[in-house]
């Protein structure tokens, strides 16, 4: 693949069959009404862990990556967060829900299978660290961006990381490979059947879940023009300063490609489900409507703005 044509073909036939499957789940959620609160369960807690496990005992992410990606993401959302507060004082117009939604990135859910059929399994170990990175700053960073009631809502935030099963996961699973255990090699065979098992069905199933979950929110036709802007401006402000952050603090080679796509990924679902959690009252509503249309508009667009992304990051190494 040494012309761009060529880079762009490979990652446009490597979506495809992950858009496939989302699609898939997209339209049963739209069928089929009922809550899948269990299968949701499910993804999050077990084949997401799974994941997690597998990958990172295998191949053990270094101090050096884990540090420039926390600082690499830290510095990325404080320019999103900068670059509208700045763009607000100009328009006079408040610019909040953008710096939210533009900030947090689908590094799991979706980073994971995009990554793997783009580039390979070993994209995962690192886009495992780009998802630890986002979970642990979206409920602190997004909860003050969303709030104005001050420390409790922070002390809040800082609490729901310790609700999220893949923090632990990443700190068990990095210890272990650290100290040489690899989850192929070390465990009984009958164990390594059924961790490979669980492994096999976890992406198609994470995908389907995110597809049923996207069919659940409300979307208005009428806001599609206010806010496919916001939705746009995610899938080309974060990776753009990602190519500017990344080479600034050394990054290099996988490490930095991973870094780029991960935050050229659509806007997190999990962004609309703290709006969810910080609304007692109606005083959110809007927040909610806007930020479940940002998640909608950018995953779909996104299957045309990743090849654009892969393609350059792919073309320059």
């Amino acid at each position: 693949m040494s012309n761009w044509g060529g880079i762009f073909s490979h990652s446009f036939a490597s979506i495809i069959p992950v858009f496939s499957i989302f699609i898939t789940g997209f339209i049963f959620g739209k069928i089929f009404k009922d809550k899948s609160v269990m299968l949701s369960k499910l993804a999050f807690y077990l084949f997401g862990s799974v994941l997690i496990f597998t990958y990172i005992t295998e191949q053990v992410p270094t101090l050096d990556m884990i540090w420039r990606y926390f600082l690499g993401t830290l510095i990325v959302i404080f320019a999103i967060v900068i670059i509208y507060w700045i763009f607000g004082k100009i328009t006079g117009k408040n610019f909040i829900l953008w710096s939210y939604t533009n900030s947090f990135s689908n590094t799991g859910y979706l980073g994971y299978p995009v990554l793997e059929y783009s580039i390979g399994p070993q994209a995962i170990p690192l886009a495992v660290i780009m998802a630890s990175a986002n979970n642990v700053l979206l409920p602190i960073i997004g909860t003050m961006l969303l709030s104005s009631k001050g420390e409790g809502q922070i002390k809040k935030g800082l609490m729901n990381i310790l609700r999220i099963p893949w923090f632990y996961m990443v700190i068990i699973s990095w210890t272990l490979g650290t100290l040489g255990f690899n989850w192929l090699e070390d465990l009984p065979k009958p164990a390594v059947n059924y961790v490979s098992m669980l492994k096999d069905s976890a992406i198609p199933v994470i995908l389907l879940v995110v597809g049923v979950n996207l069919s659940r929110i409300p979307i208005k036709l009428k806001n599609l023009f206010s806010i496919l802007p916001a939705s746009l401006m995610k899938l080309f402000l974060p990776p753009v300063l990602a190519l500017f952050v990344g080479k600034l603090i050394g990054m290099e080679g996988l490490v930095f490609q991973i870094f780029v796509l991960e935050l050229a990924m659509p806007t997190a679902a999990n962004t609309a489900i703290l709006v969810e959690g910080l609304s007692e009252t109606n005083s959110h509503e809007k927040e909610k409507e806007f930020t479940s249309a940002v998640v909608f508009y950018s995953t779909f667009l996104f299957l045309f703005t990743y090849p654009i992304w892969f393609s350059i990051v792919s073309g320059g190494m």
